[in-house]
């Protein structure tokens, strides 16, 4: 997922220049919940890399949020902005994984396999 989001960052950042960040955002959640919903139902590792692709590319269409609240707001209330912004993603960082664990146990022994494997 990391070269998938890290990869097409400065072409999705010179097409939203040129296009609008707006539809390049909601392609991004659209492709953000498909790769999600669809890893969720995955039985074969072949599958999790590729939905993880899609994944990928969603959340580097996500990135595109930044430079948008940057546009949004005016720049004396910037601070309070991106506080707040980077404030609302916090629990779901320290708390995801908790609750991804808590809900099905096998899923990390799967990630643990997964990861000594090289994939």
């Amino acid at each position: 997922m990391l070269y998938t989001c890290a990869i097409p960052s400065p072409l999705v950042g010179y097409l939203s220049d040129l296009y609008g960040r707006r539809y390049f955002i909601l392609v991004g959640s659209i492709l953000g919940l498909i790769g999600n919903v669809a890893a969720a139902n995955v039985n074969n590792i072949v599958y999790v890399i590729g939905v993880s692709a899609i994944t990928g590319i969603g959340a580097a269409l996500h990135q595109l949020a930044i430079p948008a609240l940057a546009e949004i707001v005016p720049r004396r209330h910037r601070p309070l902005a991106f506080g707040s912004f980077y404030a609302a993603m916090a629990p779901a960082s320290a708390f995801g994984p908790v609750i991804g664990k808590s809900t099905d146990p096998s899923v990390v022994e799967a990630r643990r396999i997964q990861g000594r494997s090289g994939c």
